[in-house]
């Protein structure tokens, strides 16, 4: 059975709130037309209507959801009494009534997006054999942590078992290889296990190391754009800069991990690259409290980003807080 649902999120009383609107069963096909189509009937049920939608990065969805050249009704204000306002919120007014409201419509995704970008990275690693080698091998290890007892038995900590949907479950278990190798390695050459053929060996180890180490970034910024209790659009933008500020500092020696920056930095561009012309991103990260910390010169850096926040600043500056400046050009 295929079901579809929606969530709406929303402040109330400065307190940050989510609903489930409607789940209901939604039978195949699952074409554009279709799901458009329900998703409206439910919203007229409710009587509401919807600017922007969020949804994975499907193409049946993005076609469903994404409008293109629509316009965007002017509204008048309706119960503001102009004779009472003073001469400089007049102009205030006046500065900002050309800057028009856009209906962003169909957004993607961010943590979705984001799995396609390292989905990218991880298959132009696999191009190596070494990586293909220890990946394999990894994976082989969590395996038979789940069908030997004996080997599962020795081990001072459990091996997490990775899932192929969700990437960061692999991370987990290449950063758990790393932190509990000699356990790992005694375990296999035990001769109740008799694996020798898996052992870990120092140069697996220190190439595993270092795709744990640019994938730790992703790790983090996956776990900000995934929070369900806490508004994350404000955060788009800076962990996406982060990210790309992240991987053009790494460098190495090895092939395979220039290789990975340089299909990750490129991924992550290409995927995002709608994001400073994107209104609700650029507004959400403006005036978002949390955020406007890094927009200064003395903000204290994250555990993991080294964020450079000034060819960001710049462009919300002129395109968003100043909207007269942009319009003027």
């Amino acid at each position: 059975m295929s079901f579809m649902g929606c969530t709406v999120h929303f402040i109330h009383e400065q307190q940050v709130r989510s609903h489930m609107l409607f789940f209901v069963e939604f039978p195949p096909p699952h074409t554009a037309q279709n799901i458009k189509a329900r998703f409206e009937d439910e919203l007229d049920n409710l009587g509401l209507t919807c600017f922007t939608i969020i949804t994975d990065n499907a193409a049946n969805m993005r076609c469903a959801f994404e409008m293109k050249n629509q316009e965007v009704e002017s509204r008048n204000v309706a119960d503001t009494n102009l004779d009472d306002i003073d001469d400089n919120e007049l102009d205030l007014l006046t500065l900002w009534t050309p800057c028009e409201v856009k209906v962003e419509g169909w957004l993607g995704c961010a943590a979705h997006q984001l799995q396609l970008v390292v989905l990218d990275g991880y298959q132009e690693i696999k191009s190596y054999r070494r990586v293909q080698a220890i990946f394999a091998k990894a994976n082989t290890i969590a395996a038979l942590s789940c069908r030997s007892s004996h080997f599962s038995y020795s081990l001072s900590k459990k091996i997490p078992k990775p899932c192929d949907t969700r990437w960061n479950s692999h991370f987990h278990l290449h950063e758990h290889l790393i932190k509990q190798c000699d356990d790992i390695n005694k375990a296999l050459q035990k001769p109740t296990v008799n694996r020798n053929d898996l052992v870990i060996s120092l140069t697996h180890k220190e190439i595993l190391s270092l795709i744990v180490d640019i994938m730790q970034y992703f790790s983090e910024a996956t776990n900000i754009l995934q929070a369900e209790e806490t508004p994350t659009s404000s955060h788009v933008i800076t962990v996406v800069d982060s990210l790309e500020n992240a991987l053009m500092q790494s460098r190495s020696e090895i092939a395979s991990i220039n290789a990975l920056c340089q299909r990750l930095l490129t991924s992550l561009c290409r995927r995002f690259g709608y994001l400073l012309d994107s209104p609700i991103h650029k507004a959400a990260t403006a005036i978002d409290p949390r955020v406007k910390l890094s927009f200064t010169d003395h903000h204290k850096e994250g555990k993991v980003f080294i964020f450079f926040s000034h060819n960001v600043k710049e462009s919300i500056k002129v395109s968003y807080i100043y909207p007269h400046v942009a319009h003027n050009r």
